[in-house]
């Protein structure tokens, strides 16, 4: 009879676990205490019990802290809550020990929909600056209106005269820019005077004076002007160095190479999207790559810098290099399967970052050492555009990434 009763509380507490192996050993103390006779073997069937009971896993929570035991109290496993770890993993990496790379990384890992605007914010701004120099440079031709250009075109996209002096021929590093310039700007308003220095090392070689002068008596007076303004400089050195381009021929170019842009941008597109095929994340790097090339093209207008044909080859290679790096992050967060989301733009970014500093080692020598105008140029847009890169990839590509992975897990 107790042999059956023991039998079926060693299923019951296999069950329910702490509580019915409880239950067990008061019924059996009853019985110790209604039949004495039967004391032995319900000190064995007692012993049964505890060892039934010592076999049972049994779960408690202490705290924050929970216990299992089982096998004889021989194996213990502490696994501390999610609140309790949560907690303490802000105490020790986000909270007041943290240094800046911590509140950095702290804002970049939490806060990264609200970075996501300030790179929007930043397009907008780049956007309005275009378009105040689109407005600023139009004008009226009778009742006609013609909108003005959305950079300031040197010589070669407009037409004009070039005049390149060196110092080999004339010693012109004692030579004030800023006043030959607004003084030739005074004499010829609406020539749009430009006087640049071309340096090496530090000292300067050689200067560039462009013109947008087309009529003969314009660059006659020109000539005559400029001869006055730099004594030792002969008007025979002055037709050898002289560079005289079309208006007819400079809007060619320039049409030419806008045209080569747009069709560079779209077969770009065709490929991010038939490489991610997913509208998002595709778009995210179409958008990265906009609004790198605007906001160059701002800060190039604010620099005053007359981009010329030249100019045109570096925002050429702007949109492969930004491209590059979108695509890079792209791949790696969408197609690598190992890690958190953000594992792997850490992980894209390391690799980012070692192609930005070297790239951009390449770009600082060739400007220090170049003694070209045009190579000096491009290179100087491409250096920009770099570091305008970094925000719009590793913000916004990333933000937008992350976004949509929250929003679409199944595509993660």
């Amino acid at each position: 009879m107790d042999e059956e009763y023991i039998s079926k509380k060693e299923e019951e507490s296999l069950e329910n676990s702490e509580e019915s192996v409880s239950e067990e050993q008061q019924d059996i103390r009853v019985k110790d205490i209604n039949t004495p006779e039967q004391k032995e073997p319900a000190k064995d069937s007692a012993a049964q019990v505890t060892s039934i009971a010592s076999k049972v896993p049994v779960s408690h929570t202490h705290g924050a802290v929970k216990h299992s035991h089982s096998e004889g109290h021989k194996t213990h496993e502490h696994k501390e809550s999610k609140h309790t770890s949560h907690t303490e993993h802000h105490t020790v990496h986000y909270g007041h020990k943290r240094g800046l790379l911590g509140n950095l990384k702290h804002i970049y890992e939490f806060h990264y929909k609200k970075l996501l605007i300030l790179t929007l914010l930043m397009v907008f701004l780049s956007i309005a600056q275009v378009g105040y120099q689109i407005y600023s440079t139009s004008y009226y031709v009778g009742e006609e209106f013609h909108f003005g250009d959305f950079m300031k075109k040197g010589v070669s996209l407009k037409g004009g005269l070039s005049i390149t002096v060196n110092n080999e021929e004339l010693d012109v590093s004692r030579l004030e820019i800023s006043l030959l310039e607004s003084q030739l700007a005074s004499k010829f308003p609406k020539a749009d005077i430009s006087v640049r220095e071309q340096t090496d090392l530090g000292q300067r070689i050689s200067i560039s004076i462009d013109a947008a002068l087309e009529s003969e008596n314009d660059i006659d007076e020109f000539k005559k002007t400029l001869t006055g303004l730099m004594p030792g400089l002969q008007k025979d050195l002055i037709d050898k160095n002289t560079v005289a381009i079309g208006s007819t021929l400079g809007e060619s170019f320039f049409k030419q190479t806008f045209k080569a842009m747009l069709v560079a941008f779209v077969l770009m597109a065709i490929v991010v999207f038939i490489y991610f095929r997913q509208p998002i994340p595709s778009s995210a790097v179409l958008l990265a790559a906009f609004s790198d090339i605007i906001t160059t093209l701002a800060i190039v207008n604010l620099m005053g810098m007359r981009i010329s044909t030249a100019g045109i080859a570096a925002f050429l290679m702007l949109i492969g290099y930004s491209v590059d790096t979108d695509i890079l992050l792209s791949s790696r967060v969408l197609r690598t399967k190992e890690g958190t989301i953000l594992d792997r733009v850490y992980s894209a970014m390391k690799t980012g970052t070692m192609m930005l500093i070297t790239t951009g080692a390449a770009v600082l020598v060739a400007i220090i050492f170049s003694q070209s105008a045009d190579l000096t140029q491009i290179m100087t847009i491409i250096l920009i555009g770099l570091c305008v890169d970094m925000p719009y990839t590793w913000i916004q590509n990333a933000g937008i990434l992350r976004w949509y992975l929250e929003k679409h897990p199944l595509k993660n």
